[in-house]
């Protein structure tokens, strides 16, 4: 009884409308959805419409040639209130080429990612052109100098060195596994691609395997890739050890501190990210780099007191084929100078014996291998005067 009053309120409701629009079911203008039959005779006929004429996309993904009026589609979902009328939802298909009156997602030929396909009537706005294009992918052995090194490993870090004939924006993806998980730059990019690669891994597992591949962006768009790449990072405690002559006064949290500094890589700021104050942290992660100064690359440090000083240590930065410090002086506040130091490598900090005492110490590049150069760490071992 209540479903058959039911159906004679629909009844009547239906009357009401039809009579107030005219004698049409729906309102004037909008047209009526049409059958599935209908919209399988629309597909067919647009399917062999010799005018409907399929063209190639940059990629291989096809556009149509010719306006198509969009079919209405049972199955879509009602446009939402206030939308225009006349104009189709947007196609869930944005990369498509109609074929038998379907729409087939493409395969990405750049990144081999296969995306499915959408069976359904080819409804795609003629207006829109759908077109896909992608960079040229690169490998990077065509543009190395040498092979990728990795370089300065210790319990928690490393850095890889690579060195290409054009100027790359580079990054360093790294981890346990294939699946990498974590990334790297190298800061000393300074917002533009180089030459001279060096990342730096931080935040490392002592003896630990990690992978890592190198990949990066050349000023023509030209994407690069590299093979994966393994190595292990020294056991817990096995890093060089500190000069066993007493505390390392130029710490700043013994008080040293940096006093002036021929330039800082992109900043003026001592603590910006290869900032002068590096050199006293104590952490071999982080590094003090200079502004292309080569030769003329200078630091100078203040101790917390006059010092009798028996002991220095340096550590330089390198980039592989520059920005690493051969051989160093020291002049003193008091106008003294001492050296020419050799250093052998930049693997470690490299300890010489001295008998100075002062308060400034200003460590000057006698010889490098130019650009970028610097310090990962200085180190001043000795005893306050009293």
């Amino acid at each position: 009884m209540t479903m058959g009053r039911l159906a004679l309120g629909l009844a009547a409701i239906v009357a009401v409308v039809t009579a107030a629009c005219g004698g049409n079911p729906v309102p004037a203008g909008v047209e009526p959805k049409a059958s599935p039959q209908e919209i399988q005779e629309r597909s067919t006929a647009s399917a062999s419409d010799p005018e409907v004429k399929a063209q190639p996309a940059a990629t291989g993904v096809t556009a149509i040639s010719k306006e198509i009026t969009p079919i209405s589609n049972p199955n879509e979902p009602e446009a939402a209130p206030g939308a225009s009328a006349g104009v189709p939802s947007p196609a869930p298909a944005l990369t498509s080429a109609a074929k038998d009156g379907t729409t087939q997602m493409e395969k990405n030929p750049a990144f081999e990612a296969a995306i499915p396909s959408v069976a359904g009537p080819a409804v795609i706005d003629a207006s829109l052109p759908v077109t896909q294009s992608a960079g040229t992918l690169g490998d990077l052995t065509d543009i190395l100098e040498s092979e990728i090194q990795v370089v300065d490993i210790t319990s928690n870090s490393a850095r890889v060195t690579a060195h290409t004939t054009v100027d790359v924006a580079c990054a360093v993806a790294f981890g346990t596994t294939t699946n990498y998980g974590r990334l790297a730059v190298d800061s000393d990019m300074g917002g533009t691609g180089h030459s001279d690669q060096g990342p730096q891994l931080t935040g490392l597992e002592p003896d630990t395997i990690y992978h890592l591949t190198f990949g990066g962006i050349g000023p023509d768009g030209t994407v690069y890739g590299y093979r994966d790449l393994t190595f292990r990072t020294k056991p817990a405690g096995a890093d060089p050890e500190q000069n066993a002559q007493g505390e390392n006064l130029a710490l700043a949290e013994n008080g040293g501190r940096v006093s002036s500094v021929s330039s800082n890589y992109g900043s003026p700021s001592m603590d910006s990210s290869f900032g002068a104050n590096n050199v006293l942290d104590g952490n071999s992660s982080t590094q003090w780099s200079s502004q292309g100064d080569g030769n003329g690359a200078w630091i100078e440090i203040e101790l917390a007191q006059y010092s009798h000083v028996t002991s220095l240590g340096f550590w330089t930065r390198t980039m592989g084929t520059s920005a690493q410090i051969a051989s160093f002086r020291v002049i003193t506040d008091r106008g003294e100078v001492f050296g020419p130091f050799d250093l052998a490598d930049a693997s470690s900090v490299h300890y010489f014996d001295v008998e100075i005492t002062a308060k400034k110490l200003r460590f000057e590049t006698v010889d490098s291998s130019g650009g970028n150069t610097g310090a990962v760490e200085i180190e001043v071992y000795g005893r306050p005067v009293r």
